[in-house]
């Protein structure tokens, strides 16, 4: 599960996708957008799609909800002193590991140089030949958010020229939880 919150002037994202094996492809669940959606009933939403949807693994979200993280991270008993997160965070970085394999909720830098990775990456994911990401007709906003995506001259997304740019978003949180390793494969 991936949430990029939203501020005054953007909405709250939610999207879910899962790893499926026997197809070898990231499917995306969920991919909703809500407007001024308060912060009690966000938690609540979380944790209905979360009972919705069964075992969740993990939720990936903005560093810069830091509320939300802190509130996600109490309610299922994680430990959420800030401290230790970004100690844990550091520690991963440093050992170029994932932090998923340590936290269930984790905060998703959107450093600048994070966020020029995670924009090469999606393309990487959604170029690849083996076609490795399904998305339902369904999520049509989340498609055409994607298929509208303006890249700036310093790499990073252009937030004025891409529909949907909320979702995109979103879809660059769930896309740092999947990573190549050496062969190229996941």
């Amino acid at each position: 599960m991936c949430l990029d919150p939203g501020y005054s002037s953007s909405k709250f994202v939610i999207l879910i996708a899962e790893w499926n094996r026997k197809d070898k492809k990231i499917v995306i669940l969920y991919a909703n957008e809500f407007d001024k959606l308060n912060y009690d009933d966000a938690i609540n939403l979380v944790f209905r799609l979360i009972k919705q949807y069964g075992k969740v693994v993990n939720v990936g979200i903005d560093i810069s909800s830091l509320e939300l993280i802190m509130s996600l991270k109490k309610k299922i008993g994680e430990r959420s002193d800030w401290n230790y997160i970004t100690e844990k965070l550091h520690y991963c970085a440093k050992h170029n590991l994932n932090p998923a394999q340590y936290m269930t909720i984790v905060p998703i830098p959107f450093s600048v140089s994070n966020k020029s990775y995670m924009i090469s990456h999606c393309r990487r994911l959604l170029e690849d030949s083996r076609s490795l990401v399904a998305i339902n007709p369904i999520f049509n906003n989340l498609i055409i958010g994607l298929k509208s995506s303006v890249v700036d001259n310093r790499g990073l997304l252009d937030k004025q020229e891409t529909i949907s740019d909320d979702l995109v978003d979103a879809f660059q949180i769930m896309s740092s939880f999947f990573r190549f390793n050496s062969q190229g494969e996941y």
